[in-house]
């Protein structure tokens, strides 16, 4: 017997539309973090008895069609001459040339869809980016499950939290002038952090409260076991978020170089203004990949400061882990794992294929900058990339870092 229960869903919308218009969800964050707390932790071992969460294994594990897609179009494709692979051309034509030829991203890509096909932690939606989303206000609600499998917790979370990232670099393209949509920008990076917090404390407050075999609360009874049980729950919720980062930036990079774009970007009509919001979200997705220690440093390097105040080169927009070099500070276009990013990544996001020079780039003044850039056609345009602007890769992995689980008591 097969039952279906549906639900008219008015005045709800796909939540994507909204994040185009420029509408604010105030139950949002609250809302997804229940849903991902709720589904995620009671069909883990943590929150049932270890038969049911084979049995659940076992029922999800036939449906290798659908998976076998997510592990093409998000871990392999973007890194490869895939036929069906498009990105808006001849803007980004550098950038994923550039993808291709990365080898630790490659790695950390491939990392991740290791991930993905083997470690079965809980029943995953699968597909939770904004268009699976239908709000109002005041209500949120969760459609289109046809990928759900038992997989890695941590990709509904980064699905959601890349999927934001996109709406968020996408507001440039929407905006009517220069720092019309600061306001709203600000609204998606707070969700961003919401989102994290509200699922962290939820999930914690469900094993507190137990059910399942696995690290039960009922077998750290004493006060000093109650502390080791707690140590444990820091290292794993630190897991889960470097995860959920990680694959934040898988499904940012295939959503920009892959076969499957979102409406965010797609809608911004002249090719050359969607292609400045394009070029930046990567290059935050390229720290993002390897995990989440790019974020950890921004956290230790901020941690205090209620803004940048121009300590920041302007870069182009992208995110730079910063180095201590003697008793100086630098940033340095890295990929997480202590290597320079390739020249073509940390060029200015304008529409022409290269970038003025590092030095150029340096002498950027706090309050914007000019330069002429000649695009693949031959034809010169004169841009301004206001500072707030051209940092938002930055400013999105401070939000992100900031709302990180803290380092491992233990080190």
């Amino acid at each position: 017997m097969a039952l279906i229960v549906m639900d008219y869903l008015q005045p709800h919308i796909i939540m994507r539309k909204g994040l185009i218009r420029g509408t604010e969800y105030p139950r949002f964050a609250q809302d997804i973090a229940e849903f991902l707390a709720q589904t995620l932790f009671a069909t883990s071992a943590l929150g049932a008895p270890a038969a049911e969460h084979k049995r659940r294994v076992a029922a999800f594990a036939p449906d290798v069609a659908l998976c076998r897609i997510t592990e093409d179009l998000v871990f392999t494709d973007p890194y490869r001459d895939a036929k069906l692979n498009r990105w808006t051309r001849p803007f980004l034509d550098d950038m994923a040339e550039a993808f291709r030829r990365d080898g630790p991203l490659k790695r950390a890509a491939q990392e991740r869809k290791y991930q993905f096909v083997t470690r079965a932690e809980a029943l995953i939606h699968g597909d939770l980016h904004t268009g699976s989303i239908m709000v109002t206000p005041a209500s949120t609600k969760v459609i289109d499950p046809e990928f759900a499998f038992v997989g890695p917790m941590g990709f509904d979370v980064g699905a959601v939290l890349g999927n934001l990232l996109l709406a968020f670099f996408a507001q440039s393209g929407h905006e009517a002038a220069p720092g019309a949509r600061d306001r709203y920008r600000a609204w998606v990076l707070d969700t961003i952090a919401e989102v994290w917090r509200c699922f962290e404390a939820r999930f914690l407050d469900l094993w507190r409260m137990g059910g399942g075999e696995v690290l039960s609360p009922s077998l750290f009874d004493a006060p000093e076991d109650r502390a080791v049980l707690a140590l444990s729950q820091a290292r794993f919720m630190r897991g889960l978020f470097e995860d959920a980062a990680a694959f934040a930036g898988c499904k940012m990079i295939r959503r920009i170089l892959g076969l499957a774009h979102v409406e965010d970007l797609e809608s911004i009509a002249d090719p050359a203004r969607r292609a400045v919001s394009e070029r930046r979200a990567p290059v935050l997705a390229r720290e993002l990949a390897p995990g989440a220690g790019t974020l950890l440093r921004h956290r230790r390097h901020h941690a205090g400061r209620p803004d940048d105040r121009g300590r920041d080169r302007v870069t182009g927009g992208e995110s730079c882990p910063r180095q201590r070099v003697g008793t100086q500070t630098s940033i340095v276009p890295g990929d997480g794992l202590g290597r320079k990013l390739p020249k073509s990544l940390t060029a200015h996001p304008g529409p022409g294929p290269r970038s003025a020079p590092a030095s150029s780039r340096a002498r950027a003044s706090s309050s914007g900058w000019k330069k002429r850039i000649t695009g693949a056609d031959g034809v010169s345009a004169t841009t301004r990339v206001c500072t707030r602007a051209a940092s938002g890769a930055a400013a999105a992995a401070r939000r992100l870092a900031a709302a990180s689980p803290a380092s491992d008591p233990s080190r």
